[in-house]
C-alpha cells in the first residue's frame, strides 16, 4: 500500500448580489447649532423618502455621527458629519435612485458602495467539494498509469479560508418602486463579480 499527495483546485467567478451604500451627509457651518441642524434635516428628510419608497428601516444602520469646531484664518467653523449604511440586495435601480434623489435635493454628501455575496459560505463549501473531487480524478489518473488504485483517504488539508466568517442578511427591495425612468440604459448596468477559489491536498492511499 501506498500514498499520493495531491492538490486538488476549484475556481469560480460569481456575480455580487449585495450592495451597501454608505451615505454621508457633512455640513460646514459657522454655529454648532447650525451645522447640527442642516445635517440633521438631511438625513431626515432622505430617510422619510426611502421609508416612503418602500426601503425598511432594518437594512439601514448608524455608521458615523460627529461634529467637531475648528477655528482658523480667524474664522470659527464647524463640521457636523452623519453617516448611514444601507444593505440591499443588488439592484442598479436602487443606486441610482439615491444618485437621482441626491441630485434633486441638493444634499450634501459623499457616496461610497461595497459589494458582498450573500450565501458565501454555501459557495467556499461547495468549492472546496469540487475541489477534492479535482484531486480524486488527478489521483485516479496516476494510480491507473501505475497500475494500482485508489482504496481511501489518509487525511485531508483545506488551504487558508476566505475571511468572511457571516453570511449576509438583507431585506427584500423587490417590491420597492424606484423613478428612474429615465435611466433605462443605466439600470440594465450589471453587477461586478468576484473570483472565488478554494485549494485542498489530499493523501490519498492506492495499492
Amino acid at each position: 500500500m501506498g500514498k499520493l499527495s495531491i492538490v486538488g483546485k476549484a475556481t469560480h467567478e460569481y456575480p455580487y448580489d449585495t450592495v451597501e451604500v454608505t451615505v454621508s451627509f457633512e455640513v460646514h457651518e459657522q454655529s454648532t447649532s447650525a451645522a447640527l441642524e442642516k445635517v440633521l434635516n438631511q438625513c431626515e428628510d432622505f430617510l422619510a423618502i426611502m421609508h416612503k419608497d418602500g426601503i425598511s428601516m432594518d437594512s439601514i444602520r448608524i455608521c458615523n455621527d460627529s461634529v467637531g469646531q475648528n477655528y482658523s484664518d480667524k474664522k470659527f467653523n464647524v463640521r457636523a458629519k452623519r453617516e448611514i449604511k444601507i444593505r440591499v440586495p443588488f439592484s442598479m435601480e436602487f443606486k441610482n435612485h439615491i444618485m437621482m434623489l441626491i441630485q434633486d435635493k441638493h444634499y450634501d454628501v459623499d457616496i461610497d458602495t461595497d459589494y458582498s455575496i450573500s450565501n458565501i459560505t454555501e459557495i467556499h463549501n461547495n468549492l472546496i467539494k469540487e475541489a477534492i473531487e479535482d484531486s480524486k480524478q488527478k489521483a485516479t489518473f496516476i494510480a491507473e498509469s501505475m497500475g494500482q488504485k485508489l482504496i481511501g483517504v489518509d487525511s485531508i488539508k483545506i488551504g487558508e479560508r476566505y475571511n468572511n466568517p457571516t453570511d449576509d442578511v438583507f431585506y427584500d427591495i423587490t417590491t420597492c418602486l424606484f423613478s428612474t425612468k429615465t435611466l433605462n440604459y443605466s439600470n440594465m448596468i450589471q453587477s461586478p463579480v468576484t473570483k472565488e477559489s478554494e485549494s485542498v491536498e489530499v493523501v490519498w492511499l492506492i495499492e
